[in-house]
């Protein structure tokens, strides 16, 4: 499935800067087998669940089966996004520099995809770990591309179409750049049985310290993907309450804890004191 989806990044940009509709119309059509693998791998992972209770490293094998299927399902989905880019463009002005930065940034994505599906069947933490940096030059690319396309249609009316479909191109790429670093997370999940997530709460919500607790091999029946994928989102509006949370679902734990301004605390207790 891995390389079905490559396969359908790499056709899908190549026709989009050929101005190839036929190629395009065929990463289209073949996005039906995608979806039909994606399904069928769904469908097999709940079955094992279900029929054969695995444990420890089997049940994390099977909950990243599902996760990095979805997410090259939504690859795919952005691969047949840009080939429609394509079949909708009718000769309209377009712009060499750009189109051959998006072929770049194309290039590097790919490159992405693939290092990502040899990490995957290795479990290969450390590279998914390096793999995960490299969105960082997505990121620039797009950049990039985004600034190069408000500069020409600002000096030229006639770039406005293919200018936008420039934008939505790259916002694309960078999307399945995004969906590769998922993918790593759950490589270093798989290798692990760990979530490194205390740099992204620390990042979201200004937090001085946060330690995350993950146990997701003390009960077979509790399915851990859920939690681990939603549990920042539900954690969202309680977490800016209190100076410890503790969020449980069965057996897995989140345990979040931020530190307080020691002279603030000090401040209250005498103004308390105070009060007595």
């Amino acid at each position: 499935m891995g390389m079905m989806v490559s396969n359908a990044v790499h056709k899908s940009v190549r026709a989009y800067i050929n101005h190839d509709k036929k190629i395009a119309q065929e990463v289209i059509d073949y996005d039906v087998d995608i979806n039909d693998m994606e399904v069928k791998l769904e469908k097999k992972s709940f079955e094992m669940i279900a029929l054969q209770q695995p444990v420890t490293t089997d049940l994390r094998m099977i909950i990243t089966v599902m996760k990095a299927s979805s997410d090259l399902e939504r690859m795919a989905d952005h691969a047949v996004s840009i080939a429609k880019s394509t079949i909708r463009l009718k000769g309209e002005t377009r712009i060499p520099e750009i189109e051959k930065e998006i072929s770049d940034m194309s290039d590097y994505v790919k490159k992405m995809v693939d290092n990502v599906l040899i990490a995957y069947v290795k479990t290969d933490q450390k590279d998914a770990r390096l793999i995960a940096k490299m969105d960082a030059r997505v990121n620039e690319y797009f950049e990039s591309i985004y600034s190069h396309s408000i500069k020409a249609m600002q000096a030229n009316p006639e770039t406005v179409i293919s200018g936008t479909d420039y934008l939505h191109v790259a916002t694309y790429l960078e999307r399945i750049g995004d969906y590769v670093t998922n993918i790593c997370e759950w490589i270093v999940y798989l290798a692990t049985a760990l979530f490194d997530l205390e740099q992204q709460l620390k990042e979201k919500y200004g937090l001085l310290e946060v330690h995350v607790v993950f146990s997701p091999e003390t009960n077979s029946q509790v399915i851990t993907e859920y939690l681990a994928s939603y549990a920042a989102g539900y954690l969202e509006e309680t977490i800016k309450n209190g100076d410890i949370l503790g969020v449980s679902w069965g057996t897995t734990v989140y345990e979040i804890a931020r530190k307080l301004n020691s002279q603030e605390r000090a401040e209250r207790r005498n103004c308390l004191k105070r009060r007595d």
